[in-house]
């Protein structure tokens, strides 16, 4: 149930994978089956973002968040992270600040770990953060630093985005456009 809402959302069906996994997550935590829960609060997180459910969105976040650090599983912490960050860009009104701080963090933490997948998932939102404030030099460079280090994949969908987003970058546009169909 709860990979068939994730599934939905990465699909473009949001609404229905928000309910699926909302069942998921309640049945293990009736079951104290915890070890899979703080991923499914990223991935909910994710689809109450986009359906537009920002504050539901940012209690699922801290809920998961809380849920990790209780469990002492921190796995998931880049993937919340970065979904905290986005919850502040989407916030109104937007937290820019926090949402950089979460960014750097989930960034800190997927390096920690060695999760270069979760790492490019972070600097994708670091960077469209900072084009947005001026600074897509900088933007470049750090997606071109997690880019380089993917040796095969190329096909997936964070790898087609980050080429994506590098070519809107490099081309001096807004990346703006790339971020909504997240």
């Amino acid at each position: 149930m709860a990979l068939g809402g994730v599934l939905c959302i990465a699909r473009g069906n949001p609404t229905e994978g928000v309910a699926l996994l909302r069942r998921a997550i309640e049945r293990l935590q009736a079951e104290k089956h915890h070890a899979l829960t703080t991923a499914l609060h990223g991935a909910l997180a994710d689809g109450l973002l986009k359906i537009g459910e920002v504050n539901e969105a940012a209690s699922v976040v801290d809920a998961g968040l809380v849920l990790s650090e209780a469990c002492g599983e921190t796995l998931n912490l880049p993937e919340l992270l970065r979904a905290r960050g986005e919850i502040c860009l989407q916030a109104t009104p937007a937290d820019i600040a926090a949402a950089e701080r979460s960014f750097n963090l989930s960034l800190q933490e997927a390096r920690a770990q060695s999760t270069v997948s979760l790492e490019l998932r972070s600097a994708m939102g670091l960077a469209q953060l900072w084009s947005n404030q001026g600074k897509t030099a900088a933007a470049v460079d750090l997606l071109k630093g997690v880019r380089q280090r993917f040796t095969e994949g190329f096909q997936t969908a964070d790898l087609m985005r980050v080429d994506q987003l590098l070519a809107t970058l490099e081309q001096g546009s807004n990346p703006a456009s790339i971020r909504s169909r997240r």
